[in-house]
């Protein structure tokens, strides 16, 4: 006789297989896949031990209605059922009840899970930064006619989904993908030392110089293409830099040019990020922005 273990082998198998086989294994969908798979395994166990109609209690037949007059009635005869269907018939009832509310409680936590997590998705504000199956992203805009001290400084500012941001304070995730997206609105700055033209610590310390025509790639000449992959900007075209000392990390940007840098920062801490170019005030350049937090420089902050 097949018992209830081998009766639903078969489709739980069925179930997995199929699941591993239509969904990815991103965050989202992985969250409503279980929460799918475990709505369905309740349902086909209810299926399973449902079991038939209950079998009726005791039946007693009166007296036969033929019985001729003038005759001792019969004996009515009593049909009962045996002592083991007795029992039987009030657990497997009980069974049933059992396995209905299993199924019910199931059902209720699945589908408030569920829609508590849709409702979350659909209220939550879109991310600056990306999912936890995802590259972070990043967009540094370096803005002009900001006045600092009386006088008008540059300033990198962070995009955000209400604006633009101060840069003073920059989380970033540690042991990602991080995608830098800058973009400068400045022009070149005179004395910038060509120490800060390499590209460091990035992947292939290397990055996307949209429109990069003044740019150089692994040494060769300039470029002529709308982006190129490059490892240096000359000094003669060096506007800032986004330099994390500590981490080996320089970005050198290019005036007036956008560009994207992909780097993953495999260590947690605070970290101070400064702009190597002598865009300040002072007699050498390093005062005003280049001293001020949210201007020039900055924490990152990496967790």
């Amino acid at each position: 006789m097949e018992t209830p273990s081998e009766r639903t082998e078969s489709p739980q198998r069925g179930v997995w297989v199929a699941a591993a086989a239509i969904f990815t294994l991103s965050l989202d969908t992985v969250v409503l896949a279980v929460m799918f798979v475990v709505l369905l395994a309740a349902l086909v166990t209810y299926l399973i031990y449902r079991g038939p109609a209950g079998e009726p209690g005791n039946q007693a037949s009166g007296p036969s209605p033929s019985t001729p007059a003038g005759h001792a009635p019969v004996e009515a005869e009593v049909t009962r059922a045996s002592p083991k269907a007795l029992k039987g018939a009030p657990q497997a009832e009980t069974e049933r009840r059992r396995a209905t509310l299993c199924v019910a409680v199931v059902a209720v936590i699945v589908l408030a899970g569920l829609g508590g997590y849709g409702l979350g998705f659909l209220g939550a504000a879109p991310a600056s930064g990306g999912g936890a199956s995802g590259p972070y992203r990043i967009t540094l805009i370096e803005t002009m006619n900001n006045m600092l001290g009386g006088a008008m400084q540059p300033m990198f500012e962070v995009v955000t989904s209400e604006g633009l941001g101060s840069s003073a304070n920059i989380s970033l995730p540690a042991h990602t993908l991080i995608v830098m997206t800058i973009v400068s609105y400045d022009t070149p700055t005179p004395g910038s030392a060509g120490a800060y033209s390499n590209v460091t610590a990035t992947v292939g310390n290397k990055i996307v110089l949209v429109n990069g025509t003044s740019a150089t790639g692994s040494g060769n000449a300039s470029m002529g293409s709308w982006e190129s992959n490059v490892s240096i900007i000359p000094a003669s075209q060096l506007a800032h830099t986004f330099t994390v000392s500590a981490l080996g990390l320089n970005i050198p940007v290019e005036g007036g040019f956008t560009e994207v840098a992909y780097f993953y920062i495999n260590e947690t801490g605070s970290f101070t990020w400064l702009c190597m170019t002598p865009c300040g005030t002072g007699p050498n350049g390093s005062g005003g922005a280049m001293a001020t937090p949210g201007w020039m420089m900055g924490t990152l902050f990496i967790q």
